[in-house]
């Protein structure tokens, strides 16, 4: 008996490497996360551009009146890590603006209405920006869906706003940028608005990151 359950015992032990040997190979999985640099934009310094009380009197009765002198506001994008971004813009009010001599209609954002009239435009364009790196890096100007990039500091709405390299019209990836939004913005000629009470300006735009 004694030598049976010892043949058994080396029965097993032989049968060891054997069932060890059975799985020929093992799966072994890698794991994580790759997720996109975070971006945040910003206007530091407020959110609303106000023209104040502007005096009828002051408009061109039969032309379009400009308005205002070099306006202008910060937008500021910052990341936690080099990332190419753009920014891109849409109106609010795109069916309420006026046509502006010298401009093309694209490159307008609209003002609201008063009653039944539009009231006017405006045009942003961005300049003086400056990276983290203390850079000034170009401004540039991409059609959604296109990958052409042209150097130009209007914005228009639609189209995608980035910032490349010192100079050509290569994207580059920018960890923070701030830039000055320059705004031009015109009025309809008086003789067109019914003026026989307050007119508000009623410009929205908004400016939403893209990564690229």
């Amino acid at each position: 008996m004694k030598r049976t359950l010892l043949s058994l015992a080396l029965a097993a032990t032989a049968l060891s490497p054997m069932l060890a040997t059975a799985a020929s190979s093992v799966q072994m999985k890698v794991a994580g996360t790759i997720y996109p640099a975070a971006c945040d934009i910003s206007m530091p310094g407020g959110t609303t551009i106000d023209y104040g009380r502007i005096a009828s009197a002051t408009l061109n009765k039969d032309t379009v009146t400009k308005i205002g002198d070099d306006v202008r506001a910060k937008v500021a994008v910052t990341c936690n890590a080099p990332t190419l971004f753009a920014i891109k813009s849409s109106d609010a009010r795109a069916a309420t603006k006026i046509a502006v001599a010298g401009s093309s209609p694209a490159t307008l954002f609209g003002l609201g209405k008063s009653g039944s009239v539009n009231i006017g435009a405006y045009s942003i364009n961005l300049v003086d920006p400056i990276d983290d790196a203390g850079k000034r890096p170009r401004v540039l100007s991409t059609p959604v869906g296109s990958t052409v990039a042209t150097a130009t500091a209007l914005v228009t709405p639609g189209e995608l706003v980035s910032f490349g390299e010192e100079s050509g019209v290569k994207y580059a990836a920018h960890k923070s940028v701030t830039a000055d939004m320059k705004f031009t913005t015109y009025i309809e000629k008086a003789s067109a608005l019914p003026l026989k009470g307050d007119i508000k300006l009623d410009g929205l735009a908004t400016f939403e990151l893209v990564y690229m």
